[in-house]
């Protein structure tokens, strides 16, 4: 019985530090951090201060991952802002983003070192369309 206890007191000690070290880590700018130290929380003791810092790392309404294909066509890795650092240097990159006419697609060029990807967004599913 004290070993269980005592095995529930570290959990929650362990609990306590990952999410202030996500607070900390989202306080940086470091949000894949407090995502990787959240996502190691224990379901069964996420409480309201999980939540919160859950939602300050998804203030955005929606996101979507925009796969790149190789000479072959087929998904290569899903690109994220992460691959956008070389040597802790930022490499060219931009983005264009249009809603198609009838307002439940959206298309979004991504250009990065002279390769152009395309993809076009189902917005309710969030999933790219074929």
């Amino acid at each position: 019985m004290a070993a269980e206890q005592g095995k529930r007191e570290t959990e929650a000690g362990l609990y306590a530090s990952r999410v202030s070290n996500a607070y900390q880590a989202w306080e940086k700018g470091d949000v894949k951090e407090a995502e990787d130290l959240l996502g190691s929380c224990p379901t069964v003791l996420r409480d309201w201060e999980w939540r919160y810092l859950k939602r300050q790392c998804h203030t955005e309404l929606t996101s979507f991952s925009v796969l790149t294909t190789g000479d072959t066509g087929t998904p290569e890795a899903a690109r994220s802002f992460d691959s956008l650092f070389a040597g802790g240097h930022i490499m060219e990159f931009y983005a264009q983003l249009a809603f198609l006419a009838d307002d439940l697609r959206l298309g979004v060029k991504l250009g990065e070192l002279g390769r152009n990807h395309l993809a076009v967004f189902d917005l309710s599913t969030g999933k790219p369309v074929p």
